[in-house]
């Protein structure tokens, strides 16, 4: 095959693979009673958008200063993502909803 060819055959599968039509499930709370419920209520409610996760979420932002003061550059923006997103981990759960495709 030529390059024009194998480059026109990549596009139409391309193409093939973006137009399939696929379900997308959403993670939904466990129902109350279920074991499945107390483990989600525990990492997510109690830990991730309870005071542990914001104290980590802070942590992390002032991690991220330090390793600015230090000219770290990329731990520092990694540190100051990590630390937004446990902060905002409550909008990011309701938000998302965990989407499994």
């Amino acid at each position: 095959m030529d390059h024009g060819t194998r480059r026109a055959v990549m596009c139409v599968m391309a193409m093939t693979v973006v137009f399939i039509a696929q379900n997308a499930l959403a993670f939904t709370v466990p129902s109350s009673g279920s074991f499945a419920y107390d483990l989600y209520d525990l990492a997510v409610n109690q830990i991730l958008k309870g005071p542990v996760g914001f104290v980590a979420g802070v942590g992390f932002i002032v991690l991220c200063v330090f390793a600015i003061a230090k000219q770290m550059v990329m731990p520092a923006i990694l540190c100051l993502f990590a630390g937004v997103i446990l902060i905002k981990a409550d909008s990011i759960v309701a938000t998302l909803g965990g989407v499994i495709a």
